[in-house]
């Protein structure tokens, strides 16, 4: 599958991202956001900088790759939500089980706020994770952890804000509609 990348660098290969600071506050390895719809890479190149189509090959697993919950009557955890909740627990992320069950269910829902901290990202990578599926303000993106397995296919220019602002009314009118 072909993903996009929108950045203001000019560059051929992709290359360790910096320190950043992840929605938890924590400095973290930066990962690399790719987005399945060109149009929403646009936003992130701004208007002088570059939309990268790429492939990505993952050296290990996707998250999510299993269900974390179950409806029912009410929304309960799976054997794999419980396992990740327990390891939230052990490892001091969360002191009490009830914190840690309504995090999970948080996770569950792919936010941003939820998926770019560092003990999450750390959770991923200590269970074989190379990337993640996270949900904001557009289509479901993906942040990569592992970049060596990102190939650049092409690098386009962007020389016009006009596709970007219609692309954000766009998204800022279906928001207000839902």
């Amino acid at each position: 599958m072909l993903w996009f990348h929108g950045n203001q660098s000019k560059f051929d290969k992709f290359i360790q991202g910096e320190d950043w600071t992840a929605f938890d506050g924590v400095r973290v390895k930066r990962p690399v956001w790719l987005s399945p719809e060109k149009k929403f890479a646009k936003l992130y190149a701004t208007q002088h900088g570059y939309v990268y189509t790429v492939e990505y090959k993952p050296s290990g697993k996707t998250f999510p790759d299993h269900e974390l919950t179950t409806f029912d009557r009410y929304i309960e955890l799976t054997p794999f939500g419980e396992s990740l909740k327990d390891d939230l627990i052990d490892a001091n992320v969360f002191d009490d089980e009830d914190e840690a069950e309504s995090m999970v269910k948080e996770i569950s829902n792919l936010g941003y706020d939820v998926m770019e901290t560092s003990w999450m990202m750390n959770w991923l990578k200590k269970n074989g994770y190379s990337a993640f599926e996270v949900r904001g303000d557009g289509p479901t993106n993906l942040a990569v952890m592992d970049i060596e397995n990102i190939h650049i296919v092409k690098r386009e220019d962007i020389d016009s804000l006009s596709e970007i602002r219609a692309f954000v009314q766009k998204v800022v009118s279906e928001a207000f509609r839902a």
